[in-house]
């Protein structure tokens, strides 16, 4: 049979998405662990993208808590739950 296509969360930005899906985090306590302010993670969370100067530092804190961010992710939000379980 067919298959009902997944649907993004609306109104989510793949900053949004890595910060509470796969890093579950408040923005001060991303703010925090990246050492930048708070509205600075608010203003980065309002971009289409994750800009090439904020990956590394974001794989880090990923990798410091046990989790792994995709590279697509940081430019598209996942269609599927799948993607998140898979960071467990």
């Amino acid at each position: 049979g067919l298959k009902m296509p997944a649907i993004k969360r609306v109104g989510i930005t793949p900053a949004k998405f890595i910060r509470e899906e796969v890093l579950n985090m408040t923005q001060v306590e991303m703010s925090a662990a990246l050492g930048v302010t708070q509205p600075t993670i608010a203003k980065r969370e309002r971009r289409t993208c994750v800009s090439e100067d904020q990956r590394a530092p974001l794989r880090r804190l990923a990798k410091k808590i046990g989790r792994s961010i995709e590279e697509a992710w940081f430019e598209q939000v996942p269609l599927t739950r799948a993607a998140r379980a898979a960071t467990k």
